[in-house]
């Protein structure tokens, strides 16, 4: 009985090596190929801002688009950015939005998620409505 137990006791070892061994070689596998395609960012613009305007419902422009490594994931550098009205007027900009991933959320939940969002250079265009109420230009939200 106790050499049957040594006996699983070391299979289930063993399995559980093999197994961190394939988790940390498909993670360094992962890791790297991230970082060599991040410089490859920009030609995912047209896409983001697709993406972008979809999420809005207002159309959005990309100046320039970015990625590095920052800390434990990527970070996408969004620049130049600009939100239009329906007519193609420009109601918002922002020089950068720096936009950190979780990759911990990937593995635990199977979904990207945003770690940290930090943005710069805003201009916003600020409505009075008859009511008294404060609305930012292109969205329907009114603050008192």
């Amino acid at each position: 009985m106790v050499a049957a137990m040594k006996r699983a006791f070391r299979i289930l070892g063993r399995t559980v090596g093999y197994a961190l061994i394939v988790f940390l070689v498909v993670s360094a596998t992962a890791l790297t190929a991230a970082r060599l395609l991040l410089p490859q960012a920009h030609q995912y613009t047209q896409q983001i801002e697709q993406l972008l305007s979809a999420t809005l419902q207002t159309p959005v422009r990309i100046g320039r688009l970015d990625a590095d490594w920052h800390r434990f994931g990527p970070q996408l550098l969004v620049k130049d950015v600009r939100i239009l009205d329906a007519r193609g007027e420009e109601i918002s900009r922002f020089a950068l939005a720096r936009l950190n991933f979780d990759l911990w959320s990937l593995l635990r939940y199977g979904r990207l998620g945003l770690s940290g969002v930090a943005v710069s250079g805003v201009q916003l265009v600020v409505e009075r409505l008859p009511d008294g109420k404060l609305r930012i230009a292109g969205l329907g939200n009114a603050a008192g």
